[in-house]
């Protein structure tokens, strides 16, 4: 595969990703703290 094509399929790949995220982000931002309760066992 060229470098060409290996970096515009990553691009595509990691578009909606970010996209994703960042919705993820802005929608559950004001609730970090009870998210951080609930999920904190299992992260640590």
């Amino acid at each position: 595969m060229s470098h060409a094509k290996f970096i515009t399929l990553t691009t595509l790949a990691v578009i909606p990703w970010s996209v994703i995220f960042v919705y993820l982000g802005f929608k559950l931002g004001t609730e970090w703290e009870s998210i951080n309760k609930v999920a904190g066992p299992y992260v640590k």
